[in-house]
């Protein structure tokens, strides 16, 4: 008969009972494929939250009043935690499509009505965008992490260096690689104390024209 007893770690003394993924503070901790799999349980809290407001979007308010709904309700929904995130092209993509799903059914539009998505996005016009937000996020994180000063934990896992092996392929995406390639051969700390070009190269990130 297998072994059904739970796996534990002792610390101090203490037994504290390993899991393969965790919820802490509204974000899922877990070891693989984190940030696609938090995305993805990101998208599901989305849709429950725009369909708790079906009464505005669905109701008889203009596109104006809609966006203000979609902006301060159902975005954050989307992006909560965004700032830690590392982003590729497969993460990136189910972000735009659960976007432009919401925005079409904001319109009443179907997938069937063939109607482009950019003719829906000119009616939607004050709809932020979320990657563009979300890359925002992490830039803004990057440069709070680049000038903290007191060698906080915060600091130190970001920065933390893993040793030995690894294993053989392809080397997972980190974070930092999301925007160290627009910064070439700069070390991102090293610009982030100048707030004002921190936040000038900031936004050329989040519009991605790196």
């Amino acid at each position: 008969m297998a072994n059904l007893e739970p796996y534990y770690v002792e610390c101090k003394g203490k037994k504290i009972t390993k899991v393969d993924e965790i919820i802490y503070l509204g974000q899922l901790i877990t070891f693989e494929n984190r940030t696609e799999r938090e995305v993805k349980r990101r998208i599901t809290l989305t849709w429950k939250k725009y369909w708790t407001l079906k009464y505005i979007f669905k109701g008889p308010f203009n596109n104006i009043q809609k966006s203000k709904i979609f902006n301060s309700c159902v975005l954050p929904t989307l992006t909560y935690g965004s700032q830690t995130w590392t982003l590729n092209k497969k993460i990136e993509n189910m972000i735009r499509v659960t976007q432009n799903r919401i925005e079409r059914s904001m319109l009443n539009i179907k997938l069937k009505d063939k109607i482009n998505i950019h003719k829906i996005k000119k009616k939607l016009t004050n709809n932020i965008d979320a990657i563009y937000l979300i890359r925002k996020n992490i830039w803004k994180w990057a440069g709070h992490i680049a000038r903290l000063t007191d060698n906080r934990w915060t600091y130190k896992v970001t920065h933390n260096q893993l040793y030995g092996k690894r294993k053989k392929g392809k080397p997972k995406a980190r974070w930092r690689d999301n925007f160290g390639k627009m910064l070439k051969n700069s070390f991102y700390s090293q610009i982030a104390p100048d707030r004002a070009e921190w936040a000038r190269l900031g936004e050329a990130f989040a519009l991605n024209r790196a």
